[in-house]
């Protein structure tokens, strides 16, 4: 991706965003760079300064190296209530977090009690657990996370 000569201020802000989660864990952009397979301090810099958008491959990288998820390089704080709850979250304990979720309304339009429980998905069956996966530098799909983690099996072949 070519160098911009003015920062873009979306791209600033995710910079921005990154700068300070790795200042959270004290890493420096060097070690970030290289340890995360962006393998550019100088590419991490532009990134950082908003002068490089960088991809949805690039922003996977990051977040996983960062242990935070994607939607953390995308939440700005100081913007807005929501924004600064959504950064909160990030040191609840699972349990704290399931409580608050089964405490919160489930949308605009919900008028069930928080002991009423939403249907997911088709039905009332619990959606699987996704992760987030890059195939290829085109690719980012959610995969059920027992594909990812389990040797897929080959299909059986049919008779002559």
């Amino acid at each position: 991706m070519p160098r911009r000569a003015t920062p873009d201020p979306t791209a600033k802000a995710v910079g921005q965003r990154i700068r300070q989660l790795r200042g959270e864990r004290n890493l420096t952009a060097e070690r970030l760079a290289f340890e995360s397979d962006l393998r550019s301090k100088g590419f991490l810099s532009d990134i950082e300064q908003g002068l490089a958008s960088p991809s949805l491959r690039t922003l996977v990288a990051i977040a996983n190296y960062l242990e935070v998820l994607l939607v953390d390089l995308l939440t700005f704080p100081e913007d807005s209530e929501r924004q600064q709850l959504i950064d909160r979250s990030r040191w609840l304990g699972p349990g704290t977090i399931r409580k608050l979720l089964r405490d919160m309304p489930r949308g605009p339009h919900a008028e069930r009690g928080p002991s009423t429980p939403a249907k997911t998905g088709y039905g009332s069956r619990a959606r699987e657990p996704r992760k987030l996966i890059v195939a290829d530098s085109r690719t980012i799909a959610p995969v059920p996370a027992e594909r990812v983690t389990k040797k897929s099996r080959a299909k059986p072949r049919r008779p002559p």
